[in-house]
């Protein structure tokens, strides 16, 4: 293969990475760009048109009908590129599918199918007995109750994520969690966490310093200021989950102590609350669990779930809330 031949092979390579998945679009002078900028390759916006003109004889790109043409892969196009799928990829592809496709946001599922369908493909077609096996011989269960996840426009996605990737002030309307009406609100983007299948901007709104957070399934409409985004210096994203950001901290740590029927209690001896944690074998059969934790909604939403199970005995504060709870509940039951 000649140096052109073989330079115009990986420009048609990198141009079929390029092209994103409708509705996002790309013209021949951003694929210009990023072809320069990403993989050190210079071609006019011709020659790239021609590849264009080429990889259509073979794969389903399509162009718009606007007066500077955009490309784009259609809903549905097959992403059969090579490598192809051997036996373990499509199965880890079918059982991502399985598993993680209900915990994502739809529009960005519509936006994974169909590389899954490429692997469902490749899976119905085999003549190997063992794979259909395996697939009968898999499960995953969740622990928690498996909500579907909330619906979130494409419009508002591709904004939200391209501010993101551009560090671009973004303009939105967000509607309230109570339903009372919506706000306009100019957001600074600092990351994007997606936590049980709804996933949330972290940002900050302009003229304030603080970090929030907006479900992006409450963004109405959402569209790029196009300036740039007011950074939180030094933001470490991994920091502020750790730190608690989405567990609701609501005070410092907390020196816990419960007492938990043996049956309640046996996971927490695998995988226990906290390094310090300890358990020990009360004389009613009941086990005591000390641990030292951050008092946070998520720990409190945790313990309620144990019902008659569990019996909080200090912190005084939060065994009162346990106490008050309990009451409330009882009031709910009465006839």
């Amino acid at each position: 293969m000649s140096d052109r031949s073989g330079e115009s092979f990986l420009r048609k390579h990198y141009i079929l990475q390029l092209v994103p998945r409708h509705p996002r679009t790309i013209t021949t002078a951003e694929l210009e760009r990023r072809l320069r900028e990403q993989f050190e390759l210079s071609a006019s916006r011709r020659t790239i048109q021609r590849d264009i003109e080429a990889i259509q004889i073979v794969y389903p790109l399509e162009r718009s009908d606007s007066a500077i043409p955009e490309y784009f892969w259609p809903d549905g196009a097959a992403t059969e590129l090579v490598p192809g799928h051997d036996d373990y990829s499509a199965l880890t592809w079918n059982l991502l599918e399985e598993y993680l496709l209900p915990m994502i946001p739809a529009s960005m599922a519509d936006q994974t199918r169909p590389a899954f369908e490429t692997a469902r493909r490749f899976l119905e077609q085999s003549s190997r007995q063992k794979i259909r096996q395996w697939r009968q011989r898999v499960r995953i269960i969740p622990r928690a109750l498996n909500l579907r996840p909330p619906n979130v426009t494409d419009d508002v996605q591709a904004a939200v994520y391209q501010a993101l990737w551009e560090q671009e002030a973004l303009k939105v309307r967000y509607a309230s969690r109570s339903g009372n009406g919506t706000r306009e609100l100019s957001l600074h983007p600092q990351g994007l966490v997606i936590r049980e299948g709804v996933s949330y901007l972290l940002a900050v709104v302009d003229g304030y310093d603080d970090l929030r957070q907006f479900a992006l399934h409450r963004f109405e409409q959402a569209e790029s200021e196009y300036r740039d985004a007011r950074m939180i210096r030094d933001f470490d994203l991994d920091e502020y989950i750790s730190n608690g950001g989405f567990s609701y901290v609501l005070g410092d740590e907390i020196d816990l102590v419960m007492h938990m029927s043996s049956d309640a209690a046996h996971h927490l001896g695998e995988t226990p609350l906290s390094d310090n944690q300890t358990i020990r074998e009360l004389d009613d059969g009941r086990m005591e669990i000390s641990a030292r934790v951050l008092d946070t909604l998520q720990l409190r939403w945790w313990l309620l779930g144990f019902a008659s199970g569990i019996e909080v005995r200090s912190p005084a504060p939060l065994r009162k809330f346990m106490a008050d709870e309990a009451r409330a509940m009882m009031d709910h039951y009465r006839d």
